[in-house]
Parts: structure tokens; sequence; C-alpha cells
């Protein structure tokens, strides 16, 4: 791995999204194996006219039944990657590309409606995607500070998005890495 990014447990394999456009599978013993390498996954810092400064491919990962789902940073992509019934990759579609909204897709998460809420680190936004690809936008601006991973909180009888503020792209006096709570319906 070069660039090892998001991680996922899948029974008693990790997954990881390595960001050079790899997804990899870690069986219990820690040999690592890549599971996918289809084009899609891979980086292009000039692509969304270079919104993402580096060249970042896969990043989040998470998974339902029978896919594995992925981001793409720098083209905006949520990906989606059956698993075969012998638990090989199968081939790869496109949920959703959207450059305008989605160029910097980082952290991944899937609710339990079934959409997916993704941290678009270099546009400071948080976005829900549904399965056939519609958008909202949950949260957008200050204080969102390059978002990068999502976890979601149950307290109180309420839900919480949990959001790790990386600071990444801002300058050294503006912005401070944290973690910030958004309440969800």
């Amino acid at each position: 791995m070069n660039f090892p990014n998001g991680l996922d447990f899948i029974g008693a394999s990790l997954f990881v999204a390595d960001s050079e456009g790899v997804v990899y599978t870690i069986d219990p013993t820690g040999a690592a194996t890549p599971w996918s390498q289809d084009p899609l996954l891979a980086p292009s810092q000039p692509a969304c006219d270079g919104v993402v400064p580096l060249a970042v491919g896969a990043n989040g990962i998470t998974h339902d039944a029978d896919n594995v789902y992925v981001t793409n940073t720098n083209f905006g992509r949520l990906l989606r990657i059956p698993v075969n019934a012998d638990g090989t990759a199968g081939t790869v579609a496109v949920v959703k590309e959207d450059c305008a909204l989605l160029a910097g897709a980082d952290g991944l998460l899937l609710d339990d409606d079934g959409t997916f809420v993704v941290a678009v680190n270099a546009q400071n936004r948080i976005v829900r995607i549904t399965p056939g690809g519609a958008t909202t936008v949950l949260a957008e601006g200050a204080p969102l500070d390059t978002p990068a991973s999502l976890t979601i909180d149950e307290v109180g009888g309420g839900r919480r998005l949990l959001i790790t503020n990386s600071s990444f792209f801002s300058a050294a006096d503006a912005g401070a890495p944290g973690l910030l709570a958004l309440p969800l319906p």
C-alpha cells in the first residue's frame, strides 16, 4: 500500500481504500491483497479543475450486504463495487459523479435509511446521497474546515453526525482541527 486511507471491516477481513486507486483486503494474518484496481478508483489531480491540490483517488469506504462503496476524491465520485459470490470484486459502477458538489469527497458512511453521507473536504461540505444518486447538502461552510471522517452517534434518544475537522487546506492561522457534531433527524 502506498496511500492507505479509508478502513472498513467486512467479516474478518479489513478492506482498505488506498488513494493511489486500489482497494485492498487484509486477512486476519495481516496479508494484504489487491481486491479492486479499477481505473475509476485512480487519482488525477487535474480532475474537477484541480479543486483538490493533491492526487487522491479511492478514499472513504463502507459496505452493505452486497456491495462495497468508495469515494474518489479527485473526481467527486461515489462508486459501488459488487461483492461476487466468491468474494472477489465485481464491475465498478458510478453511483454519483459531480465535480461541483463532490470534488474532494473523503469520508463516507452508510446511514440506516440506505443513504450515504459524504464529507467533501475541499469544499467544506457534508452531502447526503441516495442510492439513486439524488443529493442533499446537510451542511457547508464554517465551522466545517476540510471535514474528513464521519460517524453517527446516538445519544439521548437523538442522532448526531460526528465530523473530524482536519483544517488540512487552511492557512496556519485559519481554522482549527477538531471534532464537530451535526444533529440528524
